[in-house]
């Protein structure tokens, strides 16, 4: 298999992986006070699986194929939930060079991008949640970016010896 087919496979198993342990945390969803707040607990998990995602393939605009295929498979349950994963990949695609800042970027825009469909504007305190949620999802994806750089030289070491033994 090509270098570029395994790629494509790998944002495709990361996706997967995202979509399961995020599936694992729905039953969590009900202690919540808004849906909305599912973008912060997700966070951590979207920005372990982008991160590690991209930093094992090297196509270019990988993010915002990880992004687009999220949203894809995310959409059979809430149909806006393409747009909420496809813009956060594009600006992080846009304004960083780095795997890590695409990845935080990706994940802790998503509560932003999901409360106002969610929630009205003129909602009481819609501006301090938001600014609240923001916090949390930034905090979450920077704790978690630091875990999957822990765990990052077993799973591409993992992958070295793969790729050899082919």
């Amino acid at each position: 298999m090509g270098s570029k087919n395994r790629d494509y496979l790998r944002i495709v198993m990361g996706v997967v992986i995202a979509v399961i342990l995020g599936g694992m945390l729905i039953p969590f969803v009900r202690m919540l006070p808004t849906p909305a707040m599912m973008g912060i607990m997700q966070a951590p998990i979207y920005t372990i699986c982008a991160y590690l995602t991209l930093e094992s393939v090297r196509i270019k605009h990988a993010i915002i194929l990880f992004g687009s295929l999220l949203g894809l498979i995310l959409s059979i349950f809430m149909p806006y939930i393409f747009f909420v994963t496809v813009i956060p990949a594009i600006l992080g695609h846009l304004f960083f060079k780095k795997s890590s800042g695409k990845a935080v970027v990706f994940a802790s825009m998503q509560f932003n991008l999901m409360l106002p469909i969610i929630m009205p504007l003129d909602t009481p305190n819609f501006w301090l949640f938001s600014l609240f949620g923001f916090i949390a999802s930034l905090t979450l994806s920077i704790l978690a970016l630091v875990f999957a750089k822990q765990i990052k030289p077993r799973i591409l070491k993992g992958q070295l010896a793969n790729e050899e033994k082919n």
